[in-house]
Parts: structure tokens; C-alpha cells; sequence
């Protein structure tokens, strides 16, 4: 079997968003009341989460294959746990940036860096985060008491794609990682990643707050 690993890397916030830390902590920039200062430092928080546990996930899952170096177990295990903290921390955010934008005691030239509502916290993409967030927290639950769940389905997040024949080469197969799936929800990495960089768009366009309370 030939793997074609398509998970692409996210190279945008490398350093996650330190103005937005320089602010708060000695500039004294923050948006509006506490509650709502406390949105906001947890929805940067869970952003910068995000992003490492999917750089993470994805390094683990690459040196997983490259198997000159041996089928590497801990390191495959290890980005399982990583693309589930990501997506935990993906709706994590989602919900602190719809609480945002409901709030009425955000200043106006606050407002404006969140607006318009991002597509990771409305429609299609916030059900899919908020789905995926719940099959990782109820299926562990489901295993742990004992309940039924349909056999050789995903119990856990796990990288997954099409296999398909080599034309000409007999008994070949490539097998592509391009989605992750638990139970029999599907997530494309090309949506995923979608999804983190306008994340940190926005997280970016916050930490250029110029107010203060």
C-alpha cells in the first residue's frame, strides 16, 4: 500500500498571537466589561490551542508513515489526542465568538474586528466542529459503560480517506489521508484548516485592539 498523506500544514501563526497577551497584560487594552474580556482571552486562548494540536497531530501522523523509521505507535497515538484537543478547542472558540457577537457591551471599534460573524461559528461548519466535539466526548462514554456502538466504527478521532487500486501494478493500493472521521462523521483536512486559519484571522484582528476600558 502507497500512502498519499494530504494534510496540509498551516504555516500562518507560528507564534500564536503575543500581541494580543502584550496588550492585556501591560497596555491595558481590553474589550468592554470583564465577562466580555474573559470571552475574549479564552476564544484567543482556545485559537492558539487549536493550531499547535493540529501542527502537532499532523508531525505526529507524518512520522507515523515515514516508515524508515519504524512504525512509530506512541507518535500516531499521540495525534489522535492532538486532533482532539484541536477540535474541543475549535468549539470552544466557536462558542466564545458567538458569545461575542451577542453581547451588548462591546465597544464599537471592537465590534468591528469580529465582524461580520465568521463561518466556523454559524451553518454547516459550526454543526460539524459542534458533532464531531460531541462523538469525541460520548462514544469514549458509550465504550466506557458498556453501550452497543456499530461494529468496526471509528470509537476514536482517526485520519482516514479513500483506497483505491494502482493501475497496472496488481494487488497495489493507494491509500489517501485526507479527512479525519469518527462514528460516521467525515471532516476533510481542507475544511478543517479552513476553519483554523480564519479562527486565526480573527484571533489576529483582535490582538490589533487599540481601545481600554
Amino acid at each position: 500500500m502507497i500512502m498519499d498523506i494530504q494534510i496540509p500544514e498551516i504555516g500562518a501563526f507560528p507564534q500564536g498571537f503575543p500581541n494580543h497577551w502584550l496588550n492585556i497584560y501591560f497596555m491595558g487594552r481590553k474589550p468592554g466589561s470583564f465577562q466580555a474580556h474573559a470571552i475574549t482571552t479564552t476564544y484567543v486562548r482556545c485559537v492558539e490551542s487549536a493550531l499547535s494540536s493540529y501542527a502537532l497531530a499532523r508531525a505526529g501522523t507524518l512520522e507515523f508513515w515515514d516508515v524508515g523509521l519504524g512504525f512509530k505507535f506512541g507518535a500516531i497515538n499521540g495525534a489522535t489526542t492532538h486532533f482532539e484537543t484541536c477540535i474541543t478547542n475549535m468549539h470552544r472558540a466557536g462558542s466564545c465568538m458567538t458569545a461575542l457577537h451577542s453581547r451588548n457591551d462591546i465597544p464599537p471599534n471592537f465590534k468591528s474586528l469580529i465582524s461580520p460573524k465568521p463561518r466556523f461559528a454559524r451553518g454547516a461548519a459550526q454543526s460539524t466542529i459542534r458533532t464531531v466535539r460531541r462523538l469525541i466526548q460520548h462514544l469514549e462514554q458509550k465504550v466506557l459503560s458498556g453501550d452497543e456502538i456499530p461494529e468496526n466504527s471509528p470509537f476514536f478521532v482517526k485520519t482516514e480517506g479513500p483506497e483505491v487500486p494502482v493501475e497496472g501494478d496488481p494487488g497495489q493500493t493507494i491509500k489517501t489521508l485526507d479527512r479525519l472521521k469518527i462514528g460516521a462523521v467525515e471532516v476533510p483536512f481542507s475544511d478543517l484548516c479552513e476553519w483554523l486559519i480564519e479562527m486565526g484571522e480573527y484571533a489576529s484582528s483582535i490582538a490589533t485592539y487599540q481601545g481600554e476600558v
